[in-house]
C-alpha cells in the first residue's frame, strides 16, 4: 500500500509540473525574436525548470516520508506494519546513521526526479526530442537543512540544436539532523539507565525547541515521536518517528 500511495503521489507531481511548464510556454508572449528563440530552444531552460520543480518538490517529499519512518524510505525488517522502525529492543541498539538516512533520502529523491521524465508527451508536442539518463543523488544532512544535489544528465534536441543539462540541487529547510541526534541520546541513555529517560526527553525537548512524545504502541513496544514546530514544510511540522521494545 505505501509503495502504491508513492506511485500516487508522483503521478498527481509529475502531471501538475508538466502542466504548468506547457502552459507557460503555450502561454507566454514573445516580445520578439530573440525571445521567440529563447522560448523554444532547448538550451534555454523550459526542461530545466521542470527538473528543478521536481526535484524542489520530490525533496520535501522525501524529507517528510523518511522522517514518519525513522530515516527510511524502505523500512528495514525491525519494524511496525506502518513502516516504523525499532530503534531498539532489549540492549540490541538498530539506530541507522546518518549516512545510511542520507543513502535513504537519496534513493527516495532519484526514484521521485526519474518517475517525472516518464511522460515526456507534452514537450513531444513542443517539438523537443528529450532523452534522460540516470540520475545520482546525493544528500548531506546539514545542521539546520537537508542539501540534496542530483547528477542527472539530459539531452534535449530541437531540430538540429542539441543541449544538455544535468546538475540540479535543492535545499529543504528541515532540522533533520537535530531530530536524529536527540534520538540517539534517548535510546543511549534510556538503555544505560535501563528505563525510558523521560527526563532527558524533556531536557532535550526544552534545550532544542522540540516536542517529544512518548507513548505505548503494541505489545510492550513504546513510540517515540520527534516534532519540529521550527521544520515545516507545505505548514506541515515535520516528525521523526521510531519505536522500542
Amino acid at each position: 500500500m505505501e509503495k502504491r500511495g508513492q506511485v500516487a503521489i508522483f503521478i498527481i507531481i509529475a502531471v501538475l509540473i508538466i502542466a504548468g511548464v506547457v502552459i507557460y510556454f503555450l502561454l507566454r508572449e514573445p516580445s520578439g525574436e530573440i525571445e521567440r528563440r529563447e522560448v523554444f530552444t532547448p538550451d534555454v531552460g523550459g526542461i530545466n525548470l521542470f527538473v528543478q520543480d521536481c526535484l524542489d518538490q520530490t525533496g520535501e517529499l522525501a524529507i517528510l516520508f523518511v522522517g514518519k519512518r525513522g530515516g527510511y524510505a524502505d523500512s528495514p525488517e525491525l519494524s511496525s506494519e506502518e513502516g516504523i522502525p525499532y530503534y531498539y529492543i532489549g540492549n540490541e541498539i538498530y539506530i541507522p546513521s546518518k549516512e545510511a538516512i542520507e543513502g535513504e533520502i537519496s534513493k527516495y529523491v532519484n526514484y521521485g526526479v526519474e518517475f517525472c521524465m516518464t511522460d515526456l508527451t507534452n514537450f513531444e508536442r513542443l517539438g523537443l526530442e528529450v532523452t534522460p539518463g540516470e540520475a545520482k543523488t546525493t544528500a548531506e544532512i546539514l545542521n539546520d537543512s537537508v542539501k540534496i544535489t542530483v547528477d542527472y544528465p539530459i539531452n534535449v534536441k530541437k531540430g538540429d540544436d542539441v543541449s544538455r543539462i544535468r546538475d540540479f540541487e535543492t535545499e529543504v529547510p528541515v532540522r533533520l539532523g537535530l531530530a536524529q541526534y536527540a534520538a540517539e541520546e534517548i535510546v543511549r541513555e534510556s538503555l544505560d539507565l535501563g528505563f525510558t529517560c523521560l527526563s532527558c526527553a524533556l531536557d532535550l525537548s526544552v534545550e532544542n525547541n522540540l516536542t517529544i512524545d512518548i507513548g505505548p504502541y503494541d505489545e510492550g513496544s513504546k513510540l517515540f515521536l520527534i516534532t519540529d514546530g521550527q521544520s515545516k514544510i507545505n505548514e506541515e511540522d515535520f516528525v521523526f518517528a521510531f519505536l522500542g521494545k
